[in-house]
């Protein structure tokens, strides 16, 4: 509702332009007991001066307010009417006789053939009604700009076609259809469910009015989809209803590549994903972003530290405003040696120089850093002999390096052993 009160502070000239609206069905409660408040519009001049409103392309019908529990009021109110009211065509008045019947173009004596609850629940012209196609409504319709909902004014022919609607809500024809205008920048394409865009290519079509549009993004080799902007912003799904013309741009940034090495057991991946290495060791990245790498050390290994464009052993985050390289080492936790005293003789196999960790019997296993050289040596005991290593190693000297885990076997047999091992032939 709009007052032009000039009683607020003495005299003075109150002048209130309405163009384009609608001003339905407002159902005020008591105002305190106010003369004319709650009406669609009122003007008090009880003090001096003069108060005006002018119409133009409107519709006001349908407003009252409660007075002792009963609806009553008006569309218009004033202390002089017929000089406080003035219309610039195009409107529909509810015809009660408290606004000025002169200047008026159309009138109804019925709100509901004037309009609807049509769209997004704001009151559109009935179809039927006299506030659609009016001639006048076209001095005081702004075909540039479209009306509340988004919708072009006189949008062509049909239903709300070539004249302009009276109201906020312009009309539009039955079948209507909006065009949905997309762009890149960067490198990738845009196509559309239903189809009708494929950009570039086709980056403009047109779509029934209310219909759901989703837009899919696929970035070029080397590119990165970053964000829409337009109708559709952030980088999460684009889906657009119709219910007006929309635009939207889909931006690709050029990736920068990272890549990541790998030295000793282990593996490093990414967040967001792309790296996954051994396997996956080079990806690209947006340069806005930054990457997250995580080592797993392999079984009987440790993460030692990071290289190149990471160091130390914390968290490495990668910022990827360019080309970035890392590595990852990992070193192993040692290897195991095992003995295996066999034979039917008495016997020690033992380390040098001594005292050594290896002396077996007794300690018959032991962990080694990587790398690490043992020499093993033997002893018989009484009426026993040594045939000989095994496994590892053979004859009877024994070197081995523990670049993996490995097993030793020494055998000595007995005296009778040796006894019947001479008459086999």
């Amino acid at each position: 509702m709009a007052d032009a009160d000039t009683g607020v502070s003495g005299i003075q000239d109150v002048f209130v332009q309405v163009m384009r609206s609608t001003v339905v069905y407002n159902r005020a409660p008591t105002c305190g007991g106010l003369i004319g408040a709650g009406d669609g519009f009122y003007v008090q001049e009880s003090n001096g001066g003069q108060g005006l409103i002018a119409y133009g392309n409107s519709i006001v019908l349908g407003n009252s307010r409660s007075i002792n529990g009963e609806l009553v009021g008006d569309d218009c109110s004033s202390d002089t009417p017929n000089s406080d009211f003035y219309s610039l065509d195009g409107n529909v008045i509810d015809p009660e006789d408290s606004c000025p019947t002169f200047g008026f173009d159309a009138s109804a004596s019925f709100a509901f053939s004037v309009v609807s609850p049509r769209q997004n629940n704001a009151y559109s012209p009935d179809p039927a009604g006299p506030a659609v196609d009016l001639p006048e409504a076209a001095i005081n319709c702004d075909l540039s700009a479209p009306d509340q909902l988004g919708n072009p004014r006189a949008a062509g022919p049909g239903q709300g076609g070539v004249l302009c609607d009276a109201g906020a809500v312009e009309l539009q024809p039955v079948g209507f259809e909006y065009t949905l205008q997309v762009t890149t920048d960067g490198s990738g394409t845009i196509t559309s469910i239903p189809a009708g865009i494929d950009c570039p290519g086709t980056c403009a079509a047109d779509f029934p009015a209310g219909s759901d549009v989703e837009l899919l993004q696929m970035p070029a080799a080397g590119f990165a989809f970053d964000s829409w902007t337009g109708d559709c912003s952030g980088d999460d799904a684009c889906t657009l209803t119709m219910d007006g013309a929309r635009s939207v741009t889909a931006i690709y940034a050029q990736q920068n590549s990272l890549t990541v090495s790998v030295t000793g057991s282990g593996a490093v991946t990414s967040t967001p994903a792309g790296i996954d290495c051994p396997g996956n060791c080079s990806a690209g990245f947006l340069p806005s972003g930054k990457v997250v790498l995580t080592p797993q050390a392999a079984v009987g290994a440790s993460f030692v530290q990071w290289g190149g464009d990471c160091s130390g052993d914390g968290v490495c985050v990668v910022a990827m405003d360019a080309d970035r390289q890392v590595t990852a080492i990992f070193e192993s936790d040692g290897f195991a040696l095992r003995v295996v005293l066999e034979g039917e003789g008495a016997g020690e196999v033992f380390e040098v120089p001594v005292p050594g960790t290896i002396d077996c019997p007794g300690t018959c296993s032991a962990t080694y850093p990587d790398g690490t050289v043992v020499t093993l040596e033997f002893s018989a005991g009484p009426d026993s002999s040594f045939q000989g290593f095994g496994g590892e190693c053979s004859g009877t000297a024994c070197t081995v390096t523990l670049d993996r885990d490995r097993v030793v076997r020494g055998t000595f047999l007995s005296a009778e052993q040796l006894f019947i091992d001479s008459f086999e032939f």
